[in-house]
């Protein structure tokens, strides 16, 4: 029997972070007074706050139009708006000021780009990698085909299609995930702090659950769990935190969401977290701490465990759900590949400086053993979960 699927939605956005400064130390105007305007609109625009950012850097460069650095962060609020002609326009009058600007010498091309592809003649049906809108997978007579009726993107904020969506809280879309039901869809934007809840088409937006916290909600342990160590900053707990993964238990009721980072933590060396959103709300109910750069998340077969994958040190957090209520979930153990990373090792672009950099994860079908993958140097580890012993690392599998 021929079994026909819709693939409901494709997420679609520039990454805005790859030049977005990680502090306000290298922001300088002349004047003091724009000085203080580019620091506001800064931490406006970190917390993702946009269009108040913008409403700052203006009043910045009204007060002196050669401040190169206010110049260079309008740009990029432009560029979180999709504005492509302003972000050229204002890049360009400030390397007038500073012709040798690296970070605008290095990614105004890429606006350039953008901005063909928004004014193309195809603009209706077209993004970047020219898949058109409302087009059938190929061969028509396969045993499961596709059609791709819509998108949500935030490249393009003046779309003609119906079908196509331009939205904010799209923010470098990192992964999608079903409800067990099929009646949501949970999309993570990394850069934008957001889990988007959509309706089992992916046609209908839902909610935006932000994962950002001042400390005083009440979600965290006045403990980190295993060996690790609290970050020592003033509100350990006030930070927006970038979700990786999702993963539901609980037949659905209860949505994983491991962060990439806490917000402050910019060398993503520290502890991080994870939420326990309830899908009944679609709301935060709490946050556990993890081990650095959270990554995958799993559960067992069985309901029993909940693991989730650090990249940062090669180790993977097991947490003990049987309860029925996030206040009684708790970490039971932390496994580790090998040996751990030392803090000497965690330097530099952590994406590559990872040790085995571990990820993906996989309970066997009784819940006794975890597969865990390591993305550097190979391999599949494996674990007994019958006392939480290291079995040892497969290689040689393709």
């Amino acid at each position: 029997m021929k079994l026909r699927s819709f693939l409901s939605m494709a997420l679609v956005a520039f990454s805005t972070s790859a030049f977005a400064a990680d502090d306000d130390t290298g922001l300088v105007c002349k004047k003091p007074e724009a000085q203080a305007l580019l620091r506001s609109g800064f931490a406006l625009q970190k917390d993702h706050n946009t269009d108040e950012a913008l409403t700052k850097y203006q009043g910045c460069i009204e007060l002196e139009p050669g401040c190169v650095s206010c110049l260079y962060e309008v740009g990029w609020s432009y560029w979180k708006r999709g504005e492509w002609q302003k972000v050229i326009d204002t890049w360009q009058a400030a390397l007038k000021f500073e012709p040798q600007h690296a970070r605008i010498k290095e990614f105004l091309p890429t606006a350039r780009e953008n901005l063909k592809i928004v004014e193309s003649k195809n603009k209706v049906e077209v993004f970047r990698s020219k898949t058109d809108l409302m087009v059938e997978s190929i061969p028509k007579d396969a045993p499961v085909t596709m059609s791709f009726v819509g998108r949500w993107q935030a490249y393009n904020p003046t779309p003609a299609s119906p079908l196509d969506h331009f939205d904010r809280d799209i923010d470098s879309p990192k992964s999608a995930s079903f409800s067990p039901d099929g009646a949501h869809v949970y999309v993570n934007s990394l850069e934008g702090s957001k889990t988007v809840v959509f309706d089992s088409t992916g046609l209908a937006k839902l909610t935006t659950i932000v994962h950002k916290f001042k400390g005083n909600e009440g979600f965290f342990d006045s403990k980190v769990p295993f060996d690790y160590v609290m970050p020592p900053v003033q509100k350990p707990n006030a930070f927006a935190g970038k979700p990786v993964e999702s993963v539901s238990s609980h037949q659905g009721r209860y949505l994983w969401v491991p962060y990439y980072r806490r917000s402050y933590d910019e060398n993503s060396t520290m502890v991080s977290a994870m939420a326990v959103i309830d899908t009944t709300d679609l709301k935060i109910k709490r946050v556990l701490a993890t081990g650095p750069i959270a990554k995958y998340v799993q559960v067992s077969p069985d309901g029993k465990y909940l693991a989730v994958s650090h990249w940062g040190d090669n180790t993977i957090g097991l947490f003990d759900i049987q309860g029925k209520e996030p206040k009684d979930f708790k970490p039971i153990a932390k496994l580790t590949v090998d040996k751990p990373l030392s803090k000497k090792q965690m330097v530099g672009n952590r994406d590559k400086n990872c040790g085995f950099c571990v990820r993906g994860l996989a309970f066997s079908k009784d819940s006794r053993y975890l597969f865990v993958a390591r993305m550097s140097k190979g391999g599949v580890a494996i674990f007994d979960l019958q006392g939480f012993a290291y079995l040892g690392t497969l290689f040689g599998i393709h």
